[in-house]
């Protein structure tokens, strides 16, 4: 994999995280994507108070974490890929997970979810949700909220320019942790066969285990 692909790989599932909590800048290519990488991950990870649950087998690239006062960021891939020693090396692994969290709000996000709706299908909306930032590029398929008060959406992002390696389509979900706004994106990839119920499933088993491990109401 050349630097330029990794750099626009890094730079494209920051973008991908963008709206509201926003994604840290300056992110470094993902540790998985080097051609060497000894580190281990830790067991638990916390981004301003919010404890991220990782689904089994998925550790946290701790290179391609962003954390101050206001939002954090992190990416998550499979830890055999996290901790490979040779690019080559790394597995065939379906999906990456991007999570942010942002700064502390006064008020609920149940609050605020009834505006998502509006937003999205807005210029700014499509631009927060394109990984090139050019809402042109972007297609809402599907948005909704749960009873549980997670908000949903279904894109489809033709920035082909700027994550060459991620399939057009991907979920993310929107929801509340300690008065911060969560954002959690489930990113397939070109080279494999993941079906969207697959995506959607699998988006909602680590939503539902960062809400437990928060022991959280989504406030």
């Amino acid at each position: 994999m050349s630097i330029s692909k990794r750099i626009k790989f890094t730079a494209g599932l920051c973008l991908a995280v963008s709206l509201l909590s926003g994604c840290m800048k300056n992110v470094d290519v993902p540790a998985f994507l080097k051609s060497s990488n000894t580190a281990e991950t830790p067991v638990q990870t916390v981004l301003n108070g919010v404890t991220i649950a990782k689904p089994d087998d998925y550790c946290v690239d701790e290179t391609t974490l962003r954390v101050d006062s206001e939002a954090g960021f992190a990416i998550l891939a499979h830890c055999d890929a996290v901790n490979a020693v040779e690019v080559d090396a790394i597995p065939q692994t379906p999906v990456i997970y991007t999570v942010s969290v942002g700064e502390r709000a006064t008020t609920p996000f149940a609050d605020k979810i009834d505006a998502l709706g509006p937003f999205f299908t807005s210029d700014a909306g499509a631009s927060a949700l394109s990984r090139s930032g050019n809402g042109e590029d972007v297609r809402v398929l599907d948005q909704f909220a749960t009873d549980g008060g997670v908000y949903y959406l279904h894109v489809r992002d033709a920035s082909d320019d700027v994550l060459t390696d991620a399939a057009e389509t991907y979920w993310r979900a929107l929801f509340g942790v300690k008065r911060r706004t969560v954002s959690v994106s489930v990113l397939g990839l070109r080279r494999h066969d993941l079906s969207s119920d697959d995506a959607k499933t699998a988006l909602e088993a680590l939503v539902a285990k960062i809400l437990r491990e928060n022991n959280a109401d989504n406030g």
